[in-house]
């Protein structure tokens, strides 16, 4: 603590200024704990630092300046993150406060009961400031931190790249532009486990679940970079991009990813019951497109009616598979003819609905 006079204005009034610095060089930012900072109004006002991260680099910085000791005193903590984090929560007491997006939409003093008045707003895309006003209790306020939503990781091996992002932490809006080292290429990516897409088209959708409403990108002829949009990522999401990078330049197409031959055609075989209606056995579904969109795998699905049983799925005679609902690659199926073959079987009690339920 700096003790001396406050020279203008009032010239009795003795001043406190305060400040601390914390590096995440020194201790992660989920084990720092900074207590009994300042007094104001005759009560102790305590600040800390938790992070919600698990990567327990957030590396919060807490700074705290103390003005006059008034009754009316405004007394300011500065939460700020390392960049690529975000002060996610800020409680008062043990009750979370609403973080606004400015100072102008916190242009009024909020209450919290029994405890003081206070204002918490950004000033930038990684840091908060909370005002406290009229304490009429002890007060402890607690800053968390967590990580940007998006990490990226590159499970191709071979290529280095770097990545920036501009996330908005009120919309949940994420814009990351992935650029790879000069020679390589974005090959394909896949959202935390789903399975990877081609990147191959000069904007499309990712067709993959994850925490955001819905993912696109943009590629282009004249860069290596390609841009990916993250639509109202959850408040607690959390997405892992996983790249492959090539070094041989991807064709672009239009909207709608690789065209291929399509799909011949899905047909039902009768393994067992030469002369039958194949459409006695059951139905088959292809979910899919007229082209990859990008996917090197398409959903088909088999339902065996009453006394018939799903047997496999045949291409050329090749088993794919044996389960009733399955992806098949688009490398054994394209231009082919996709046979799923049923079987007579005795129409007992185990069968007397679905026989491959």
């Amino acid at each position: 603590f700096v003790v001396g006079s406050f020279a203008r204005g009032f010239p009795r009034a003795r001043f406190f200024s305060l400040a601390f610095w914390v590096s995440c060089c020194v201790r992660p930012a989920a084990h720092l704990s900074l207590s009994k900072i300042a007094s104001l109004a005759g009560y102790t006002i305590s600040a800390s630092v938790a992070s919600e991260s698990p990567h327990e680099s957030a590396g919060v910085i807490l700074a705290s300046e103390k003005y006059p000791v008034l009754s009316t005193a405004d007394m300011l903590i500065t939460y700020t993150a390392n960049i690529g984090y975000f002060i996610s929560q800020i409680t008062i007491n043990g009750s979370e406060v609403t973080i606004q997006k400015s100072l102008a939409y916190a242009s009024n003093y909020e209450t919290i009961t029994s405890v003081c008045e206070y204002k918490c707003y950004r000033t930038e895309q990684n840091q908060v400031i909370v005002v406290l006003k009229s304490v009429v209790a002890t007060t402890t306020v607690i800053g968390s931190a967590r990580a940007e939503p998006v990490t990226v990781l590159n499970s191709g091996g071979a290529g280095s790249f770097t990545f920036t992002t501009d996330f908005d932490v009120d919309t949940g809006d994420t814009t990351l532009i992935l650029t790879p080292a000069s020679g390589y290429f974005v090959y394909s990516v896949a959202l935390d486990s789903n399975e990877a897409q081609l990147i191959d088209s000069y904007g499309d959708r990712i067709y993959q679940e994850c925490d955001a409403f819905a993912v696109n990108y943009v590629a282009s002829d004249y860069s290596n970079k390609v841009k990916f949009y993250f639509d109202e990522i959850s408040a607690s999401g959390a997405i892992q991009m996983n790249i492959v990078l090539t070094t041989t330049k991807p064709t672009l197409n239009k909207s709608g990813g690789t065209q291929i031959t399509g799909i011949s055609a899905v047909s039902i075989n009768i393994t067992n019951g030469e002369g039958i209606d194949t459409c006695l056995a059951g139905y088959v579904k292809m979910s899919g497109y007229n082209n990859t969109n990008a996917i090197t795998s398409i959903p088909f699905s088999a339902v065996a009616n009453k006394g018939f049983q799903f047997v496999n799925w045949t291409v050329d005679g090749e088993e794919l598979s044996t389960a009733d609902a399955v992806y098949l690659p688009i490398s054994k199926i394209e231009g082919k003819l996709v046979v799923a073959n049923f079987k007579i079987v005795d129409d007992s009690i185990l069968n007397d609905v679905l026989n491959n339920v």
